[in-house]
C-alpha cells in the first residue's frame, strides 16, 4: 500500500511538473505575441501620422497655389477637403497603410 501511494504520488508530481511547464511556456508565447502586437500597433500609427502630416502639407500647397490661380473648381475642392472629418480621414490612411 505504502508503495502504491508513492507511484501515485510520483506521477501526480511529475502531472503537476509537466503543467506548470506548459504553463510557462503558454505564457512566454502570450508575452511574444503581445509584444508583437504592440510593436506593429506603434509602427502602424507612425506610419499613418506621416500620412496626416502629407495630408496637411498638401492641403496647404494646394492654398498656396490657389491663391496664385484663384480659380473658383480649385476653390471648391479645397473645402471640400477641408470638411472631411478627421475620423473618415484617419480611418482611410489607416486602411490605406494596411493594404500596403
Amino acid at each position: 500500500m505504502e508503495k502504491r501511494a508513492k507511484v501515485d504520488l510520483t506521477k501526480y508530481m511529475t502531472n503537476i511538473w509537466c503543467m506548470i511547464s506548459k504553463t510557462r511556456i503558454l505564457m512566454h508565447h502570450i508575452y511574444f505575441i503581445s509584444g508583437q502586437f504592440r510593436r506593429r500597433q506603434q509602427t502602424l500609427e507612425a506610419k499613418v501620422s506621416v500620412l496626416e502630416n502629407m495630408w496637411v502639407k498638401l492641403k496647404g500647397k494646394l492654398i498656396s497655389k490657389n491663391t496664385e490661380i484663384g480659380g473658383k473648381k480649385t476653390r471648391d475642392m479645397i473645402n471640400e477637403i477641408i470638411k472631411i472629418d478627421p475620423a473618415i480621414k484617419f480611418a482611410a490612411l489607416k486602411e490605406f497603410v494596411l493594404s500596403c
